[in-house]
């Protein structure tokens, strides 16, 4: 959010690039790309399901900001194998 509002005030920075795994655990994404089901809700960890909400609330609040400012976000495709729940 701290890029972001900095881009905001600079004329030659109109977007910043985030990695979702700087928003998440490694190994909580490779585990939601082994079972799609559990971003659907069906899960027996509920730690996990409260963690990948707050993943998807970080996600929110970044874009959320960065469209208030009027600064594009780009998403690093990052790993093959974590590509689903990024």
């Amino acid at each position: 959010i701290r890029v972001i509002n900095y881009a905001a005030t600079q004329t030659n920075i109109p977007f910043i690039s985030i990695k979702v795994t700087g928003l998440a655990r490694f190994a909580l994404l490779q585990t939601l790309n082994e079972a799609p089901r559990l971003r659907s809700g069906i899960h027996d960890h509920e730690a996990e399901i409260d963690e990948w909400d707050r993943v998807r609330e970080r996600m929110y609040a970044i874009c959320e900001i960065a469209s208030e400012k009027n600064i594009g976000v780009l998403v690093d495709a990052e790993e093959s194998w974590i590509q689903d729940p990024i």
